[in-house]
């Protein structure tokens, strides 16, 4: 029951520490490649489109782009680009981890087992129902490693936001 509680606090306490909103950088277009050099981005284009891609490099009127995801493929295609420097204003540096998703991978279905022989041994479960029960229980156990694996992803993103500075 400790580790239940325990878990819940945690899980609250980081839903509550990221409403606040990501971090922010103000920086200027010469500091810029240092910041986000070989490193996820995401960003938002004049016309509209969205992209997320690989940054390159950051030349003196141009930021060079991997584009992986595109929300236009009209306005802009998948493939290096050159982004002009007019352009980016505003952008988002994606960092990703794996602690978390492993945490919660491993954790959702270790606390599944756990209530499940709680209740197994509680209830007294006899030998015809045992079936059932472990049906309900694999069920159970894949449920809670799939939930456990999407709120670790979620916890394993970080977003910066950074403002380009005149």
């Amino acid at each position: 029951m400790k580790l239940s509680a325990a878990c819940f606090a945690a899980l609250t306490l980081s839903a509550s520490l990221r409403a606040a909103g990501p971090p922010q950088l103000s920086l200027r277009w010469n500091e810029l490649e240092s910041a986000i050099a070989g490193q996820q981005v995401r960003m938002v284009l004049p016309g509209g489109a969205r992209i997320d891609g690989r940054a390159m490099a950051v030349q003196p009127e141009a930021l060079i782009i991997k584009i992986t995801k595109t929300s236009g493929k009209k306005l802009q295609s998948k493939g290096e680009a050159s982004v002009p420097r007019s352009a980016v204003w505003v952008l988002q540096l994606v960092k990703t981890g794996i602690r978390w998703r492993v945490i919660g991978t491993t954790l959702g279905p270790g606390l599944i087992a756990a209530a499940g022989t709680a209740i197994a041994i509680r209830t007294h479960v006899s030998a015809e129902n045992l079936s059932k029960y472990v049906g309900y229980g694999s069920a159970g156990l894949l449920g809670a490693g799939i939930g456990g694996y999407l709120i670790g992803k979620r916890a394993d993103r970080h977003v910066t936001i950074i403002r380009i500075v005149q």
